[in-house]
């Protein structure tokens, strides 16, 4: 009668233990998903944040550059005309029509 106590002892400590390490794993693969996405969200937001540096150093360039042409009161330049510079002058020789330098 003691034999069967103690295997029905043993047999309910092995199911709980079977039941604990089922739900261990299902803990662990859930903690691993969501891991994952954290992951992915994580590298998401790096891209977002190197785009937006990018942006803010460009904005600053421009920003900084169009202060200097307002305080120094130059002109825009038109980029489809190239000016050549002389080195006897160093001045704008004017816009070249065709391309060539003088």
């Amino acid at each position: 009668m003691l034999a069967w106590r103690t295997t029905l002892l043993l047999l309910a400590a092995v199911i709980a233990c079977a039941m604990a390490v089922v739900n261990v794993r299902y803990q662990s693969r859930s903690l691993n998903s969501e891991l994952e996405k954290v992951r992915q969200q994580e590298q998401q937001l790096q891209v977002e944040w190197s785009t937006w540096q990018v942006q803010q150093v460009a904005a600053s360039k421009n920003d900084r550059i169009a202060n200097l042409v307002s305080k120094q009161d130059m002109q825009r330049v038109d980029p489809s005309v190239t000016y050549y510079m002389t080195p006897a002058t160093a001045a704008p020789s004017g816009p070249s029509t065709t391309g060539a330098a003088p």
